[in-house]
């Protein structure tokens, strides 16, 4: 009787000792401890200048600055990093044909051309491109539109996101 209290004392107490660990793992290997090690150089201010200001895009990139605690000032002083977004591209082009015209694939592609310019006048020019393809129905037109706007947002938050990567790459890089 006695050792088997004792056995499920040792139980209980070695199944406590893996919860521990497990969370900890687990705490440890978060997102965000991943971003924060990432933007862990002091990127905090950037001004933004683009023609388009309110573009979905420039939504989206806007978002992932603030979700990356990066501040977004107006006034392009001498001693900020600028983004300088030139041209936002978006093409839809047909790939094939199905169905005697009825089917249609489309492939949705977004390019961003800009340049980050740095306080001591070095420049470097940023090319991003994202594409999906969209497979589209002419008797299902609503349901085609609808899918249609659900995969521009989604390639609009890649683009955020890559943008986002490539600046921090350049800027600890520099």
């Amino acid at each position: 009787m006695l050792l088997h209290k004792l056995l499920k004392t040792i139980y209980k107490i070695l199944y406590i000792i893996v919860i521990i660990i497990i969370f900890s793992i687990l705490e440890h290997c978060s997102l965000h401890t991943y971003w924060d090690r990432k933007t862990n150089n002091v990127l905090k201010l950037l001004s933004l200048d683009t023609k388009e200001y309110f573009h979905p895009l420039i939504y989206n990139i806007k978002k992932e600055f603030y979700l990356h605690k990066i501040n977004i000032i107006n006034n392009k002083h001498n001693n900020i990093v600028i983004l300088k977004i030139y041209d936002i591209n978006e093409k839809i082009n047909t790939i094939s044909v199905f169905n005697n015209g009825n089917n249609t694939e489309k492939e949705y592609t977004i390019t961003l051309v800009a340049d980050i310019i740095f306080p001591n006048g070095k420049k470097y020019k940023i090319n991003l491109q994202t594409s999906r393809n969209i497979f589209v129905n002419i008797k299902s037109y609503l349901y085609t539109y609808n899918e249609q706007s659900y995969i521009q947002q989604e390639i609009y938050d890649e683009l955020a996101i890559k943008l986002i990567e490539k600046i921090f790459f350049i800027y600890n890089n520099q």
